[in-house]
């Protein structure tokens, strides 16, 4: 009983994921990275002239869990790596940009050491008004986990859904001392962070399922079969030999043939 019971708490956290995942309803999407972009512009006071500095995710990871009947059930989750924010913008000088990622990354900010990753856990989605186009405005409220200090936040942006995927789109400020966070100076380098930090997101995901062809649609032709009948895919062997051979300059006795003496 008691094995039993601390097991059942384990499972407790995941439960609403899984009765998502459960249901027939429910669409599991998965982020594409290439075709997905975050953006985090980092307002600092004192290094070099720029006033604001944009960092770029180069890795992006997750899954959406969307259900259409019932849009309250819907998950999501995205993560992206301490290491993988570069920045770029402004163009900084090499000597530059290791100064500032190291101290991005350290103990002052993001405590990459301890704290490897950044995440957002959505649980359910709210639709908003119609925008045209297929688009419509959307709300996720969730966990936003930052040097794991985690804080309800409320995701909002424009989310349109095709046969091809899903995309969503929109900007969210973070408020560093929420996640323990105090405006940390460096004296070497003359920067300060400031308290507000703006995150600009579009997630492209696909559905991890292809979605099967109705009887109304166009199905891809059996080639196979039409070329079996005609022979079309029949092995015709190797291709000729069409290699010019060149002509023998020499006699069997090795000697030059007439007519090709030197003169």
């Amino acid at each position: 009983m008691r094995v039993a019971t601390i097991l059942g708490l384990a499972v407790l956290p995941c439960l609403p994921i899984l009765l998502a995942v459960g249901d027939p309803d429910a669409v599991t999407y998965r982020v594409i990275n290439s075709r997905s972009r975050i953006e985090v512009a980092v307002k600092s006071e004192g290094f070099t002239n720029a006033a604001t500095l944009v960092l770029q995710a180069y890795e992006v990871t997750g899954s959406i869990v969307y259900d259409a009947v019932h849009p309250s059930r819907s998950r999501i989750t995205i993560r992206v790596p301490v290491q993988s924010l570069s920045p770029v913008s402004p163009r900084l000088p090499a000597a530059g940009v290791g100064a500032f990622l190291a101290f991005m990354r350290g103990y002052p900010i993001l405590y990459m050491e301890r704290f490897p990753e950044i995440a957002f856990l959505g649980s359910g989605v709210e639709w908003g008004s119609a925008l045209g186009s297929g688009y419509r405005a959307v709300r996720s409220p969730g966990l936003l986990e930052i040097r794991g200090r985690r804080t309800q936040v409320l995701l909002q942006g424009i989310a349109h859904i095709t046969t091809a995927g899903l995309e969503v789109s929109g900007r969210h400020y973070v408020h560093l001392h929420d996640h323990g966070v105090a405006r940390p100076y460096h004296p070497e380098s003359s920067i300060q962070v400031k308290d507000d930090v703006e995150v600009n997101f579009h997630i492209f995901a696909v559905p991890e399922k292809e979605l099967e062809l109705r009887d109304d649609e166009v199905h891809p032709p059996k080639l196979t079969d039409r070329g079996e009948h005609s022979g079309e895919l029949t092995p015709r062997g190797e291709p000729p030999d069409m290699k010019r051979k060149e002509p023998d300059l020499k006699t069997p006795s090795g000697e030059l043939a007439p007519g090709l003496e030197p003169r």
